[in-house]
This record gives structure tokens, C-alpha cells and sequence, in this order.
């Protein structure tokens, strides 16, 4: 009898403490970009982010988020004070170049220098990849600061 209950003691321990697996199989999932704004990047159908690889900043996304700190002008924004924010929108060309930068925000200032900063950027991506073919992609990046 003591070796069944310690039989199920350790079963029960296994199968409770278990740890689950990574599947290598994953897709990311498809973020959800306003239709008006995947119309004014020129995706009409929204075909833009079906890839099995996202795109990556080389050095990372810290990086890149590093160059446009270290390029933003907030002497440029003068209408506004307080928490900005705004969401960036830009193509992650084939060749990892960016290209079609918009932004979707309240205050116009802002917008207008979060566009300059990321178009100043001239680093190269790597391409997002669609059966191992790289592919156009429209990335989306959350842009706070601020300003006293």
C-alpha cells in the first residue's frame, strides 16, 4: 500500500509540476493596424504582417529605440507639454530598409518629429520572412515621452 501511495505521490507531483514545452511551430500573431492606416501605407487587403519571422533592428529593438531618443527633437515639439505619445507605423521593406513612416496621434508636433527621428534612422532591418523569401512589413511601435 506505502508503494502505491508513493506511486502517486510522485505521479501526481509530475504531472502538477510539469513544465510546458516550447512549440517551434509558433506564428506570431497578426497585430490588429487600423484599415486607414494600412490604405494610406498602400496595403488595401490586409496581407501586410502574414510572416513566419518578424523583423528584427540589428542590435534589437533596445537599440533602435536608443537612436530615436538620441535623434529626437524636443525642441521641435512646441505645442505641447505633459505625456505625449503617439503609435509609429512604417514598412519594413524586402532589402530592411524603412520606408512610408506615419504616425497616429493627438498632438501634430510630436507626430511630425517621431517621423523625422525614425526616417533619419538609415541602419538596415532584417526582413520579416514568408517561406523563407523576405517580405514587405508593416511594424507598429508605441512612442511616449515626457516633457515638463
Amino acid at each position: 500500500m506505502k508503494k502505491i501511495i508513493l506511486f502517486l505521490f510522485f505521479t501526481f507531483n509530475c504531472w502538477a509540476l510539469a513544465q510546458n514545452t516550447p512549440r517551434y511551430d509558433y506564428k506570431p500573431a497578426v497585430q490588429s493596424i487600423p484599415q486607414e492606416i494600412l490604405q494610406k501605407l498602400g496595403f488595401p487587403d490586409y496581407k501586410a504582417n502574414i510572416a513566419e519571422t518578424e523583423p528584427t533592428f540589428q542590435g534589437g529593438l533596445y537599440i533602435f529605440r536608443a537612436a530615436i531618443s538620441d535623434k529626437f527633437d524636443t525642441s521641435a515639439v512646441e505645442s505641447g507639454s505633459g505625456r505625449l505619445s503617439t503609435i509609429l507605423f512604417f514598412i519594413i521593406e524586402k532589402d530592411g530598409t524603412i520606408s512610408e513612416v506615419t504616425t497616429s496621434g493627438a498632438n501634430g508636433d510630436f507626430n511630425k518629429e517621431a517621423e523625422r527621428t525614425v526616417k533619419s534612422i538609415k541602419n538596415i532591418w532584417v526582413p520579416a520572412k514568408a517561406g523563407n523569401k523576405p517580405i514587405r512589413y508593416v511594424y507598429e511601435l508605441p512612442l511616449v515621452m515626457n516633457f515638463d
